[in-house]
């Protein structure tokens, strides 16, 4: 039988680059700008008020992440906003 050769010294790992963990950085950006200004939420239901043309919202309820119902002081509901967790 013939005899094996050893490999001329220990068995290196490549490390691991910069590219491939890039997916972290946008992962870290994503949970650091919900924490900073909330989830998006969407408004599925309202009451309100006026002309069709100018509405104005007496309360407004969100679906998201946190859903919750919203009373405005200026009748102004946006569509879509961006929104916390509501300590209870």
């Amino acid at each position: 039988m013939a005899e094996r050769k050893a490999m001329g010294g220990p068995l290196l790992v490549a490390p691991v680059r910069a590219r491939n963990l890039l997916w972290l950085a946008v992962l870290g950006g994503g949970w650091l700008a919900a924490t900073i200004y909330g989830t998006p939420h969407l408004r599925v239901s309202y009451v309100w008020s006026g002309p069709r043309a100018s509405p104005y919202y007496h309360r407004c309820s969100y679906w998201g992440l946190h859903p919750y119902e919203l009373v405005r002081a200026n009748g102004d509901c946006p569509l879509v906003a961006l929104a916390h967790r509501q300590e209870r």
